[in-house]
Order: C-alpha cells, then structure tokens, then sequence
C-alpha cells in the first residue's frame, strides 16, 4: 500500500513539475512573441501591459493592464485574454473567444467604454492596404498590427457566432479639426447606453439572436439633401406648421429610450426539427441585418419604447409599452401576428396643433399575410383596435409594396419605398361613433384658444360631446361631396350599425400626405373613396 501511495506522489511531482515547466515555457514564449510584436509596430505606436499569463485551458494568453495608442486611436483594459488566437493566411485574426474587461476605446470621433465584452469564435479583419503577400513571422507580425488600427466604423466587416456587452457606453467627441471635410453619412451617434446587449449569428453559427435591455440612443440626421429621412416622412412626424423656413431645413434629432428587446430568426417547429432557418442565417444576417426584420420569419418582443424627434423648437414623443410579433412561412406565404398594447404619440408645443381629445386605442391586433411575386410584395393586412369605450374598428387593406427595405437609411430606399408602393384596396369599417373623437389628432388642425381655469382643457372631453364639434364639418363635407352622406347619418345615429368605407387604388405616398392637407375636401379626394354605407348589426 506504501508503495502504490509513494507512486502516486511520484507521478504527481512528475505531472506538476512538468506542467510548471510547460507553463514557464510557454510564457517565455509568449514574451518573445510579445517582443517581436512591439517591434513590427510603426514608430509612433506604442504597446504596453503589466505581465502575460498563458491560458493553457483555452489555448490563449491573457494580458492584464494593457495599454495602445497609434496616431489619435488610444485602447486600454485591464485584461485581455485571447482563446486559441490564429492568424490566417488573408490577415484576418481567428480567435476561439476573447474577452476583455474594462475595456476603453478612443479615436477622433467617440469613446467607447464597456465593463466587460466577451466574444465567441470571432472573426476580426485587418486592414487590406497592409496585408503582406508572404507567410513568414515578421509578415504575421505586421499583419497583427494591422489589426490594432481596427476603427469602430468597421464593426460590420466582423464576424462572431456570440457577443455580449455589459454597460456599454458610447459618447461621441467634438471635431478636433472642423475644416476637414467628412463624408456624408445618414445618421450620426451622438451617444449610446446599453445595460446588456447580446448579438448571436453575425456571420457564424446557426442561431440568429439579439438581446438588449436598458438602452439609450441619440442620434442626429443631417439637413436635406444628404438626410435619410424623406421629407414627406419628416412632415409626418413633425409638421411644418409654424415652423419657418430655416426651421423647416433644421437637422433633425431623435432620442430613443428601450427598456427590453429581444429578436430572433427562425421559429420552432415542434414536429419538424428543432428549429427552421435558412441554409446559412448567419451568413444572411451579416450581409444584410435589417433584413429579418422585413422580410424573415422570426419573432421579435419590444418593452418600454420611447422615441423623442426634435426639429428646431419642435418635438414629437411616441411611447409603446409592449409589442410582440411572430412571423411564420405558411403555405408560400409568411404569415405575420402581432399585437401592441400602450400605444400614445404627443406634439410639443401644443399651440400649434390641437391635442388628442382622448387617449390613443389601449390595443392593436395585426394579422398579415405576404407574398413576393414578380419582384414586389403582395400583402394582405387586417388591423382591429377599439377606439375609445364603444368603437370597434377594423381596417383592411390589399398592399403592393417593392422589395425595397425600408430600414435601410441608404440610396434613398425610405423615399423609394413610399413612392413605389401601392395600396390597391382598403376598407374601413367603424361601430360607435367613438372613433371620430379622434379625427383632429389624425388631421393636423390650428388649436382652439387656451382654456380658462375652471374650464376643461379639452384632453377630458367625453366623445359624446367631441362628436358634437365633428358633426357640422362632415355635414358641410357632404353638401360638397355626397358620397359621404351616410358618415353624417351615422354620426347622428351610430347604435346598432356598422359604416363601411372602400377607396380605390393610391400610392403611399398619397397616404402619407392626407394628415397635412389643408382642408377634409382636399384630404377625402386624395383618398379616391368608392364607397360609403351603413348596415344595421345582426
């Protein structure tokens, strides 16, 4: 028994002097490298860090307190550890993981600093005029440097199967040099919070996921012509009622505030397999993000959404407290269902346009159905809400809409998007007369004069009595117009009955505009109705 427990204790010495060795080893080794690295760096650059450690579980090193600056790009952490890092032949760094905690960058443009970042089978290129033809150790060397002048505006040419941020934050820093000329650019980020943000599939892996909570977001969109926002969308959400030229032509700034979302590709089919996706959904979500968004099956959950637009003195808040969405292929067609609960939109200041008389619908129901046929989307799209306490509502509509992605805020393709589609048919129909109450808040009209104390600022006022105030313009609406006789019958007695409202074929273009037409004539005849009528409920 002395001799088994004596060769055990010798083969234990043995195994724990070796694996020291090996580990004192590969730090030599990993110093050296070290070295050569620091020398192929250029002239200018610097590379610090405190000691290196070999992470022999993952293949790696770690590096702690480390420090790069090059030219006006300045990187610190306080550990960096590399899992199986190889750099391939095309200059591209293949790392198993990486993770990095305190991390700091700063370049001319912003500063970017996370509390922990930590990456899965990553992808991270190099920059192509410096890539050198042969393999040898000094061209690996010059190749990693490379890497290090990585800037943020590159983010999408990574690849990775996971990556998860934790307290993100990105500020950006005023121009250093305001006569350099900077290329246009849809949007810029003037600053960035997450709490967490998750990012699965971009580019590896078959799983396509993305999780964020607690995020914040202020960004910029510059003036005409160089704005991704189309004009007729930007007098939509602010309009240019009192608004002066120069204000009009003003950049325009939004603040976007998000509790929760989380979004995924691809659905479970329980009697099929696991999960249904494409061949390659990482490999479609790297080269087009957007795109699941649009025209994917997936599903996507949205808590706590807050948008703030600004132009000059002007503000528009949009809030949504929940919203949840699945898209499905089903017999050639991807099958849509969402439902939104607290919806609520607001302009400021409120002397220029009349405020909502009562609150927006509590919910909405979508259900659609869409094909792509011959290069355009077919859709078939039924939409149900309540409006106020008695107003049942359902609105059909039959779209044409090009494949163009909306999302994208490039080439136009929002402008595009509203003037090449079409909706061929729709169909309004209404019970309860609740829903005229809010007529004003869909048409933009000058504000009645501000209340005096005691009097009711107008958001209290009952239905009943706003339907009163409605009455009289769609009663001198159908002496111009008579094809709108039966809205004013209606109104006058809306119990028991159902109205029904069918327009032909217009752009959404058209759409867009009826909000800010000057007068209900002008904004009826844009809508091309067919037809009006009344029908008792069963």
């Amino acid at each position: 028994m002395k001799r088994l427990w004596l060769s055990l204790c010798l083969a234990s010495l043995v195994i724990i002097m070796g694996g020291l060795g090996i580990y004192r080893e590969a730090g030599v080794r990993l110093s050296h490298a070290l070295e050569r690295f620091r020398t192929a760096l250029p002239a200018e650059a610097s590379f610090h860090y405190r000691k290196v450690r070999p992470a022999l579980l993952l293949g790696g090193i770690t590096l702690y307190d480390v420090s790069f600056h090059y030219k006006d790009t300045t990187f610190q952490a306080q550990r960096v550890r590399f899992g199986y890092p190889k750099l391939l032949s095309n200059g591209t760094l293949s790392l198993s993981s990486l993770r990095l905690e305190t991390p700091s960058y700063t370049n001319h443009t912003h500063h970017i600093t996370v509390t922990q970042a930590n990456f899965h089978h990553l992808l991270i290129p190099s920059s192509a005029e410096t890539l050198h033809e042969g393999h040898d150790e000094a061209d690996s060397m010059h190749s990693l440097v490379a890497i290090m002048s990585f800037e943020p505006e590159d983010i999408t040419s990574l690849r990775f199967e996971h990556m998860e941020l934790t307290h993100l934050q990105v500020s950006s820093l005023p121009p250093t040099t305001p006569q350099t000329p900077t290329p246009p650019r849809p949007f810029t980020i003037q600053a960035l919070s997450a709490e967490d943000f998750i990012v699965e599939g971009y580019g590896k892996g078959v799983r396509v996921h993305t999780l964020m909570d607690n995020v914040t977001l202020d960004v910029r969109f510059p003036s005409e012509p160089n704005g991704a926002i189309p004009a007729i969308l930007r007098q939509i959400l602010l309009p240019s009622q009192g608004l002066s030229a120069p204000q009009a032509k003003a950049p325009l700034a939004a603040h976007l505030a998000l509790q929760h979302l989380e979004a995924r590709q691809g659905y479970i089919q329980w009697l099929k397999h696991p999960t249904h996706h494409d061949s390659d959904p990482a490999e479609v979500f790297w080269q087009d993000p957007a795109a699941p968004l649009w025209e994917k099956p997936g599903k996507i959950e949205v808590a706590g959404l807050s948008l703030i637009v600004n132009q000059a003195d002007h503000r528009r808040t949009i809030n949504l407290a929940h919203l949840t969405g699945e898209r499905r292929n089903e017999k050639n067609n991807l099958h849509t269902e969402a439902d939104l609960q607290g919806l609520t939109t607001r302009l400021a200041p409120p002397s220029s346009l009349t405020a909502p008389s009562v609150s927006m619908p509590a919910m909405y129901h979508l259900n659609a159905n869409s094909r792509l046929e011959m290069g355009s989307w077919r859709e078939s799209l039924q939409l149900r809400t309540t409006f106020g306490t008695d107003s049942p509502t359902l609105l059909s509509m039959e779209l044409s809409l090009p494949e163009i992605n909306p999302l994208h805020l490039t080439d136009n393709n929002a402008a595009r998007f509203l003037h090449t589609g079409q909706c061929l048919s729709t169909e309004l129909s209404i019970q309860g007369a609740d829903f005229f109450s809010y007529y004003k808040l869909f048409t933009h009209q000058p504000a009645a004069p501000a209340p005096t104390e005691g009097e009711n600022s107008g958001e209290n006022t009952p239905p009943a009595e706003a339907n009163k105030t409605i009455a009289p313009r769609f009663n001198a609406l159908a002496l111009q117009r008579p094809i709108l006789a039966p809205v004013l019958d209606f109104l006058l007695s809306p119990k028991g009955r159902t109205l029904s409202i069918k327009t032909g074929p217009l752009s959404l273009e058209d759409l867009a505009h009826i909000s800010t037409d000057a007068t209900d004539e002008s904004r009826f005849d844009r809508l091309h109705i067919l037809s009006v009528t009344t029908q008792e409920m069963q």
